[in-house]
């Protein structure tokens, strides 16, 4: 699965931090949030193979962790079972629900709708924004290309200038029009026929932005989504996934990123030739709150496999420190399995905090999930 969902193989990337800064191009720096990769070169099956082992996920109670998916938010209300699309979503709906995924274009695009001319010495729309009805995506392969320069024209009545687009003019989820073109590893798709020539103005930047975000949240992966969408409702579909909104399917797929209370993990922690008093456990107790939050999830991921907590919560945590032997060189070791930490008596606190730190900081299981 982490393979799968690497920028690297190409199924996904990471959402761009800021497109749309330079001339509307969409490239593939992270952000920290996976989306689907519109120049993929793969093919739809491999989306809905994603799809089916997410569900599989699901199903079953298995939480990835960010660490392994951190799909966008946006991307979780596509997969719901009652998405219907952007078609009716209006300008403030598309902002709100793309801000999280892409933070700095949404920003830039409130700037231009709120640009107020007569504010700023007059200084126009199109004379400081320079934009065209176009949006230009990162596309090394060419493969965006030869997905849209052979369509035709949408065959529609479309405004004959700037200043005849309505506010809340909407994007057709059908053919893009022509006049797609390919240069440097970028490709241009025009919003509307003859996008290029036609500027953005303070009459018509709301159909501008509607049509752009409609483009970069919906139609341009929507492919890939019906297919990540197919393959997750074959292996998940229920009574609660047909219950869950977005957040909630979030929330089991990648769990919660509040802080482990140590406390509460000592707590429900039982022991196997130790116990609770024992010097060695007490111990590890005191290296275990020396670290650090992001390695307590480590610890966790070293012995449970996830470093998220389970759906019940702690309570339904299993963690067992059983002895390993006595003290010794060897690192500490685990059976994810059944969530236990083998752990030699370790004659300082130092040392096992050496060991213990350079366990959980190289581990690697099977990589199923």
């Amino acid at each position: 699965m982490p393979r799968l969902l690497s920028p690297d193989y190409g199924l996904f990337v990471f959402a761009d931090e800021n497109p749309g800064a330079e001339g509307g191009q969409i490239s593939g720096r992270e952000s920290g949030y996976l989306w689907p990769n519109g120049a993929t070169p793969h093919s739809t099956a491999e989306f809905e193979i994603v799809g089916a082992l997410l569900g599989i996920c699901f199903a079953n109670g298995i939480t990835l962790g960010k660490d392994i998916a951190p799909l966008s938010p946006l991307l979780f209300a596509q997969m719901t079972a009652g998405w219907l699309g952007t078609d009716d979503w209006s300008v403030e709906m598309l902002m709100r629900h793309l801000e999280p995924t892409f933070p700095a274009l949404v920003s830039g695009l409130r700037v231009l709708l709120k640009w107020d001319e007569a504010q700023n010495e007059g200084m126009k729309v199109e004379d400081v924004f320079c934009r065209t009805f176009e949006i230009t995506v990162y596309d090394p392969l060419k493969t965006t290309y030869r997905r849209y320069s052979g369509l035709k024209s949408l065959g529609l009545e479309l405004p004959s200038s700037s200043s005849e687009f309505d506010d809340e003019d909407s994007l057709s989820l059908g053919n893009i029009p022509t006049g797609v073109e390919h240069a440097n590893g970028y490709t241009t798709i025009p919003l509307i026929d003859n996008g290029s020539a036609i500027e953005v103005t303070s009459s018509n930047r709301r159909a501008y932005i509607r049509r752009y975000l409609q483009f970069l949240g919906d139609k341009y992966v929507r492919e890939l989504v019906s297919a990540l969408r197919s393959g997750f409702q074959q292996a998940a579909d229920g009574i609660v996934y047909r219950m869950c909104q977005a957040s909630e399917l979030e929330l089991l797929i990648c769990g919660d990123d509040a802080p482990i209370n140590i406390d509460e993990l000592e707590r429900v922690a039982t022991y196997e030739e130790y116990d609770a008093d024992h010097p060695v456990v007490r111990m590890f107790w005191r290296v275990v709150r020396s670290l650090t939050p992001r390695q307590h999830r480590k610890l966790l991921q070293f012995v449970m496999a996830s470093d998220r907590l389970p759906l019940g919560g702690i309570d339904s945590l299993v963690f067992v420190i059983q002895r390993n032997g006595p003290d010794s060189d060897r690192l500490p070791t685990s059976l994810t399995c059944f969530s236990r930490l083998l752990l030699p008596a370790y004659a300082s606190e130092q040392k096992m905090r050496r060991l213990l730190v350079t366990a959980i900081e190289n581990a690697h299981g099977f990589g199923l999930v």
